[in-house]
């Protein structure tokens, strides 16, 4: 035994001790065993690059698997994750100078709370489920945005990006958004040029308070929301709202989304329904804008609408949209003439709410006491159908964003048939316009 002990060489012992105090095994675990890709592989490491699959294992990140070398890292990348990723609490505690974090092609990510010392931009992208821990990014300085690409996130839990402050962008495109628990998402952006993008995604069952944003701008593009609570949705914008080519469905609360901006402008969009009681509180001033443009609505309640409802008609540019049409509520085209001769039924043939107006009084529709009017009655009664007004390019009024009117001119005739000549969008949204 003493003749052993006599040949172990002292530089091992040296050489071991250091790793585990400096490296806290990272150096082996992590750099050296194909798990990770470390640039420098030893010394001032900047950039990680990890890929689950050539370990046939997933990822779980703790503090302990970084040390001192990875102090200068910017870059941290992990793709091509047929199993999950998890970031556990102060994962990324030592890395003081992180500014990219790259996840794409993984099967599942997590964070949890508090895992970034700092970070600038997130990037995630074909990520099939997508778990933001209560105050995920409490601690991230100077985080400057978040992109999310074809992903899915089956539950935003309170709080998973609450209180976050100073982003300029929020980019989300083909993102599925089963549920948002209430106080789920508070971003105050700050930056003076910040915004927000949501292209072709799907949001649903929003709580109460569930998402509250304030930006310059807010676009949202080719998307379908359904299943929110009252007050579900908050957006405050310094410039600019805008949605098109979105669709909204039959299960949205009174006071579902409110929107705060100079300019809100919702144009090509689909209404499945249009809840009643959503008007309160609506206010306008001269150097404000709302613009309601080749929108088609299928169904309204029509409890209590009218309500002052007539001096918002006059004020917002509303033209070349789609209502239902009722006998049971006569038209009054000759007090609003102007948004009755730029507005159509929701019915295959093209006419307007002036026109059918007219045929009411004229008695040619509606005769019988019947509440709904016969389609084909409308279309036969109409000797010379106006032009249609929805077809060609409208102007944008978000800077980064040109966007074409398409609008489906089939209309499914089983579709229940009823106009209420109102301001349609201040029905579903309560719009605050203030200085």
């Amino acid at each position: 035994m003493g003749l052993k002990q006599e040949k172990f060489n002292p530089s091992i012992l040296l050489l071991i001790l250091m790793v585990s105090v400096f490296g806290h095994g990272v150096t082996s675990s992590i750099c050296d065993n194909g798990l990770c890709s470390c640039f420098p592989r030893y010394k001032n490491i900047t950039s990680v690059d990890c890929s689950c699959n050539l370990t046939k294992q997933g990822f779980d990140f703790t503090a302990a698997d970084f040390g001192m070398q990875f102090h200068e890292v910017r870059n941290f990348y992990v793709t091509d994750c047929d199993d999950g990723v998890v970031f556990r609490t102060n994962a990324f505690r030592d890395l003081g100078k992180l500014q990219n974090l790259y996840l794409g092609k993984v099967r599942k990510v997590e964070f949890e709370s508090g895992v970034f010392q700092r970070l600038a931009r997130l990037s995630l992208q074909n990520i099939q489920d997508v778990k933001f821990g209560e105050r995920a990014f409490m601690g991230a300085r100077d985080l400057y945005s978040i992109e999310i690409h074809r992903a899915t996130i089956p539950r935003l839990h309170s709080h998973s990006l609450f209180d976050v402050r100073g982003l300029y962008s929020l980019e989300l495109d083909e993102v599925a958004l089963h549920h948002v628990e209430k106080d789920a998402v508070k971003i105050d952006f700050r930056h003076p040029e910040s915004y927000v993008l949501v292209n072709n995604c799907t949001i649903g069952n929003i709580e109460s308070k569930g998402i509250i944003l304030k930006a310059k701008n807010f676009s949202m593009t080719k998307s379908a929301l359904d299943g929110l609570s009252s007050d579900a949705v908050n957006i405050i914008s310094s410039d600019l709202i805008q949605t098109s080519e979105s669709n909204f469905g039959k299960n949205l609360e009174k006071n579902a989304i409110n929107m705060v901006a100079p300019v809100v402008n919702i144009r090509s969009n689909t209404f499945k329904l249009l809840p009643k009681g959503i008007i309160e509180g609506i206010k306008f001033e001269e150097n404000k804008k709302i613009i309601f443009i080749n929108n088609t609505v299928y169904d309204i309640d029509t409890d209590n609408i009218l309500d002052g409802m007539s001096s918002l008609i006059k004020i917002a540019e509303i033209k070349g949209n789609h209502f239902p049409c009722s006998c049971s509520i006569r038209v009054p085209h000759q007090a609003l003439r102007e948004f009755s001769q730029n507005n159509f039924c929701t019915i295959k043939c093209n006419i307007t709410l002036s026109d059918f107006g007219a045929l009411i009084e004229d008695r040619k529709v509606c005769t019988l006491n019947k509440s709904e009017p016969d389609e084909s009655e409308i279309c036969s009664s109409v000797v010379n159908s106006t032009p249609d007004q929805r077809r060609g390019r409208t102007p944008s009024y978000f800077r980064t964003t040109q966007i074409t009117t398409k609008m489906n001119k089939t209309v499914n005739s089983s579709e229940r048939i009823q106009f209420i000549p109102v301001l349609l969008f201040c029905v579903l949204f309560t719009v605050v316009i203030e200085s």
